[in-house]
């Protein structure tokens, strides 16, 4: 539940840390589809609601269980 892919999802922009042409890039693109990250942000935290996280991991649990 750490990898920045899973944090940042479809609200933001990967980029290469300590590449500043990645990063000026990944804020153009950023920029250009701004609504589409913008409108992501409210189902993608969603994932991090306290009632999602006790959820998933109940479900975890039952896996782990048969």
């Amino acid at each position: 539940m750490g990898s920045t892919d899973y944090i940042v999802g479809p609200a933001g922009q990967r980029f290469t840390p300590g590449d500043e042409t990645a990063l000026a890039d990944a804020f153009e693109r950023l920029i250009e589809n701004y609504d589409t990250h913008y409108d992501a942000i409210p189902d993608h935290l969603e994932r991090f609601a306290p009632e999602t996280i006790e959820k998933n991991s109940q479900i975890g649990i039952t896996t782990l269980h048969r």
